[in-house]
């Protein structure tokens, strides 16, 4: 038992192929919960049988924030630090240990290096920092796409923390990698035309030009990957075409 009662929470839907690398890397926390979106495969059957506590729940119509919001609801509210994850990623050894030096009294955050995929020759692809693990009170997950945590509660959050340990993802499906810039894409204009003001030509604070600049980067990388995902996509013209205006509109942000 460490300092804080870590429980780990996630969503899923058809990923049986990961339950079990993926619950061998979290065995680490006290707690396991997970809201499964409507599987049609075995994923909720055999997390049950590894240990994690499943409910089952479709979300219609399908929002990223109402999903986590709904597996934030499956912690326990004597939770120490929520840690939210995808089956498909894998934390390093001693995560927890590292994790438990790193947050200190008070705090509501943690910030942690996420290397997202891996080069042919195994080094590090992209790689970005994350802070998807939180105190269990005061923040809600929005956006119904590209969701990120935001404080709700009352007063002011606890200070983040960052950890010196990382965690990987799975990256054997080339849609995937389609879908992820693609949903960053359709994440662009809900952030920023949420948060931009084009008037003043400047964002509400520091931190959200932070984020700001790293969508509209993820936007050019979704552009430059147009060769790469037009043939998954099947309509070449259709994928330049959208690309062309993604590179356009992030730029004027950078």
């Amino acid at each position: 038992m460490g300092k804080y009662k870590v429980c780990v929470y996630a969503i899923c839907k058809n990923e049986e192929k990961f339950v079990d690398r993926w619950m061998d890397s979290m065995s680490e926390a006290d707690q396991v919960v997970v809201l499964d979106t409507g599987s049609e495969d075995r994923t909720v059957e055999r997390l049950r049988a590894r240990g994690a506590e499943v409910a089952v729940e479709e979300i219609s119509p399908w929002r990223f924030d109402t999903a986590r919001n709904r597996s934030l609801e499956l912690v326990p509210e004597d939770a120490g630090i929520c840690v939210c994850t995808d089956l498909d990623e894998v934390f390093h050894p001693g995560w927890r240990a590292a994790l438990e030096r790193a947050w200190t009294a008070g705090a509501g955050q943690a910030s942690y290096r996420y290397t997202w995929s891996f080069n042919a020759d195994g080094s590090e692809g992209v790689v970005f920092w994350y802070e998807k693990i939180h105190a269990r009170r005061g923040y809600q997950w929005v956006h119904p796409v590209h969701e990120v945590l935001q404080w709700v509660g009352p007063g002011t959050p606890g200070r983040k923390v960052a950890v010196h340990a990382e965690y990987t993802v799975c990256d054997d499906k080339p849609f995937a990698g389609y879908r992820f810039f693609q949903l960053c894409f359709e994440g662009i204009h809900i952030h920023m035309l949420e948060n931009f003001d084009f008037r003043a030509g400047k964002t509400a604070s520091v931190d959200d030009a932070a984020v700001v600049k790293l969508i509209a980067v993820n936007g050019i990388a979704f552009a430059d990957k147009a060769g790469d995902y037009a043939g998954i996509c099947g309509n070449a013209a259709v994928e330049n075409e959208r690309c062309l205006y993604i590179l356009e509109f992030c730029e004027f942000f950078l």
